[in-house]
């Protein structure tokens, strides 16, 4: 019994070791076909513990396969437990015997426990592990017990009495082992995988990214290195591995990489600086990383900031040029500043700017800098067959190395702007246009003498956006001479026209005053009615006529700056109550108000002449505008400044209007040039003397109700 006991024992523990080296490879297979294989190695186990058995009789023989199938059963799963069970019954009615039933039966309910546990109780093995290995075991094999019922009623006591003991007390701790042994294996694999998978997402996110990765030992070799070290140090990893950087390169930048590497390991601090390889920049990041027990080593993120770099110094260059082309007033200066922000992208120690003048087919060079070439200021000259002219003509922007130079010189285009022997190794130019982009005013190059890859198509592409805004400015000055000499022109025939116009209402007003004069004295001696209404006509549009001249001279002297301010101290309560008196005596047809804020002398310092015309157009052209109502005028004092009213219930003035009320020849709507007399520049003669005296003048306007205006003036 107990040679057979240890057989079985040692069956089992190589079930263990089967299922662990199964487990590994376990992943090459999909889950179907795995769960199969492992039900026929659970059968095949179960069957070679029951052919090494210990037997109580001929017939009747006992076997840890309720040990083997309830622990599977419940770690292993239920598809391989249920393949074993039939495996294993199959065989223990191929064996027949008295125990025949009672075997089937061990066999069933052991795999179903199993199953059945792990079903119901699926977290069993996160507490109390152990523990529910041995419920599970005792439950299992007092099943076994009570299936001794399907052996003859003469073999059940004594079975029962053989095996009890054994079955009790040494199974159920048998399940708790191999349980704990598989469970083992089952952590252990589960934590393979994991690693695994934490490695290969390590590696994956290593490889993935563009910045450079790397750890190094205490002796600064290489460890772990990523792809983009490899591609960097054009090697192999396994090249790199083992290796330290006084290997795999040399020159300043190796000891820059030292230095930095021994202040990471001497101070175990994290690093950012800047490191150069060739005319590529680097931001390195370099922090320490225990490897084992004590020892420290480096770690080191690696990025490539040279793209980054150019970008920030493109986008300052245009942002600049484009300030620099609202503010500069002069080509030349403007071409400087240009030089300037190209040379700090891309390589311009040979530039110039040729501007195309289509009228006599000639190219000036308004700015010129070259190491071999230099042109005088103002120096033109025609270049039919040069790329500069291949540029402007096809209007598109062109990349001429040695290559496409042979093409083009095949067709006659000259390389050397002088034709000289001194050729540049690599051309760039692009088309200068004007403002609409339709047509090329000319071409902006430049060009390297030593090196062939010194340009490539960015660098075209950021010569365009520099050519776009020389272009631009260029119009840009081109239009502003424009309105600087139509200005002129246009200040000259005001000039002119306010002269003229001064001359003219002189020269009118003389026999005016006569005409005035003349018909004043006969209307005080011609007694005939008709006459006398055909007089008192002449003498009325006399009178609008010397008026309109009057406000025309105002217009003029304004214009011309002959009027000039000259204020002194009056009392404007005395002013008002003159005017007041004036238009009430001749509008009684409404009601003129007169609202003084207080009785006593109101003291301003301003031009008086001035504020006294500004008030009596007002006022005029209240009392013009107002059939029936009233006007009403006063003021109000501010802590700086005394502000004029004068309110009417007149026609109003339209919302369209208003803007321009205070145009010249401007009236609130044209029936009124029919319906009222006017020439439309008493608001205007009146906004330019508010201006002159420092005011502002303003309006409230309501159609059929009435308009007020405001004058604010500063007083003392």
């Amino acid at each position: 019994m107990v040679i057979g006991i240890i057989h079985n024992v040692s069956i089992l523990l190589a079930l263990s070791m089967l299922h662990y080296l199964f487990a590994r490879k376990s992943d090459l297979y999909y889950k179907g076909i795995r769960e199969i294989i492992l039900g026929v190695i659970i059968g095949f186990i179960g069957v070679i513990l029951m052919m090494t058995p210990w037997t109580l009789q001929p017939g009747l023989v006992f076997d840890t396969r309720t040990v083997l199938l309830s622990v599977c059963g419940l770690i292993i799963g239920p598809i391989p437990t249920i393949i074993g069970m039939a495996t294993t019954a199959l065989y223990r009615i191929y064996m027949a015997g008295d125990g025949i039933v009672m075997g089937v039966a061990t066999i069933l309910s052991s795999g179903s426990v199993g199953i059945l546990w792990g079903a119901l109780r699926p977290k069993w093995y996160e507490k109390r592990m152990k523990t529910e290995l041995l419920l599970m075991g005792i439950l299992t094999h007092i099943l076994m017990l009570c299936c001794i019922m399907f052996l003859p009623k003469e073999l059940r006591s004594s079975t029962f009495n053989n095996i009890a003991p054994t079955v009790l007390i040494v199974y159920p701790v048998g399940s708790m082992l191999l349980g704990i042994v598989l469970m083992t294996n089952k952590e252990r694999r589960e934590s393979i995988r994991r690693f695994t998978e934490a490695e290969e997402r390590k590696t994956t996110f290593f490889n993935a990214s563009n910045d450079m990765m790397y750890i190094k030992d205490e002796n600064f070799r290489y460890v772990d290195v990523n792809d983009a070290i490899c591609a960097f140090f054009n090697r192999d990893k396994d090249e790199i591995l083992g290796r330290t950087d006084e290997e795999l390169m040399s020159g300043q930048n190796l000891e820059d990489v030292i230095l930095s590497d021994n202040q990471v390991i001497n101070g175990l601090a994290t690093i950012k600086i800047e490191e150069r390889f060739g005319d590529k920049i680097y931001e390195a990041t370099k922090f320490p990383i225990r490897l084992e027990s004590e020892k420290y080593g480096i770690g080191g993120i690696v990025r490539n900031l040279t793209d980054v770099i150019k970008t920030r110094n493109v986008q300052e260059a245009v942002l600049n040029i484009s300030k620099s082309s609202l503010k500069e007033q002069n080509l030349s200066s403007f071409s400087k500043k240009i030089h300037k922000e190209l040379s700090r992208v891309i390589s311009a120690k040979n530039i110039y700017i040729a501007l195309y003048d289509k009228d006599t087919d000639l190219y000036s060079y308004p700015y010129y800098v070259d190491e071999f070439d230099s042109v005088e200021e103002g120096f033109t000259e025609s270049l039919p067959g040069s790329l500069t002219d291949y540029v402007r003509r096809s209007g598109q922007s062109k990349f001429i190395t040695n290559e496409i130079k042979r093409e083009l010189e095949k067709d006659g285009l000259v390389f050397s702007r002088f034709g000289t022997e001194t050729t540049s190794f690599v051309w760039i130019g692009a088309p200068l246009f004007d403002s609409e982009f339709k047509e090329v005013i000319g071409v902006i190059v430049v060009q390297d003498y030593y090196d062939m890859k010194a340009y490539n198509s960015d660098d075209l592409a950021l010569l365009e956006i520099f050519a776009n805004n020389i272009g631009l400015f260029i119009e840009r000055i081109k239009n502003v001479e424009n309105l600087k000499e139509a200005k002129l022109k246009a200040e000259e025939s005001d000039r002119l026209k306010t002269a003229f116009l001064a001359n003219m209402s002189h020269e009118i007003r003389t026999p005016m005053n006569g005409i005035m004069g003349f018909a004043n004295i006969l209307l005080d001696e011609v007694t005939d009615e008709t006459h006398h209404e055909y007089l008192e006509i002449i003498s009325k549009s006399a009178d609008r006529l010397l008026a309109t001249i009057n406000d025309v001279l105002d217009i003029s002297r304004i214009e011309t700056g002959q009027v000039c301010v000259t204020k002194s101290e009056f009392d404007i309560n005395e002013m008002f109550r003159e005017l007041h008196s004036f238009f009430k005596v001749n509008n009684s047809h409404i009601d003129v108000l007169l609202m003084l804020e207080r009785s006593e002398p109101m003291l301003i310092y301003t031009d008086k002449t001035k504020f006294q015309q500004v008030m009596i157009n007002l006022l005029g052209n209240a009392v013009k505008f107002t059939r029936k109502g009233s006007v009403e005028f006063g003021y109000s004092v501010g802590i700086s400044n005394i502000t004029i009213y004068v309110k009417d219930t007149g026609i109003g003035i339209p919302e369209a209007s208003r803007e321009v009320i205070f145009d010249r020849f401007v009236q609130a709507n044209s029936s009124a040039l029919r319906e009222f007399e006017g020439t439309g520049l008493g608001l205007a003669i009146s906004k330019l003397f508010v201006e002159l005296l420092g005011g502002r003048i303003w309006l409230t306007s309501e159609v059929g109700v009435g308009t007020t205006f405001f004058v604010s003036l500063p007083v003392n």
